[in-house]
């Protein structure tokens, strides 16, 4: 679903006669499934056939680029800019689990990126980045605008709690 998106590339016709008014109405759209808070950045198209209007879309968007899909012109630069808003929005973890709660482990390895594993005296700390990883947890207070803390999962955690590093820019 668009609202647990990590990451809204919106792609925008260059080259359409009013494409201000084409990303209005898809930010209303956005707006009425709950999605206004998804981050976003912008792939103006058609850029070789409108690289005026693309260029001061682009200006006029901080973190776009103009592609064109049909010449290939600019891919390379929009993959770059998806790598750097997905790691501007990630959330470093870490978490407290049992060991006989392996299944929250399994679950840290397949819906995030597990940096580190360390053992304690009450179970596994793993911590890794994902953007998701601390909302799927459930924990109270975190989010992609939050510091994330460390907060015990599952029964028989330990209950100290830590603010943990973040990787947002907030």
């Amino acid at each position: 679903m668009v609202v647990d998106a990590d990451l809204l590339v919106h792609v925008v016709d260059a080259s359409d006669p009013d494409p201000e008014g084409c990303i209005a109405a898809v930010r209303s759209v956005l707006d009425e499934i709950g999605a206004e808070r998804v981050p976003e950045m912008y792939a103006f198209n058609k850029a070789d056939l409108a690289p005026e209007s693309a260029s001061r879309l682009v200006d006029r968007e901080p973190g776009s680029v103009a592609v064109s899909a049909a010449t290939g012109d600019g891919l390379d630069d929009l993959l770059a800019a998806v790598g750097r808003q997905l790691r501007r929005h990630t959330v470093v973890a870490e978490l407290s689990v049992p060991y006989d709660r392996g299944d929250i482990l399994a679950m840290a390895h397949r819906e995030g990126e597990v940096l580190d594993v360390e053992e304690e005296a009450e179970g596994f700390g793993p911590s890794g980045s994902e953007s998701t990883m601390a909302q799927r947890a459930a924990w109270p207070g975190t989010g992609p605008t939050q510091k994330t803390t460390r907060r015990p999962v599952g029964d028989g955690c330990s209950r100290s709690e830590r603010v943990c590093p973040t990787a947002l820019p907030v």
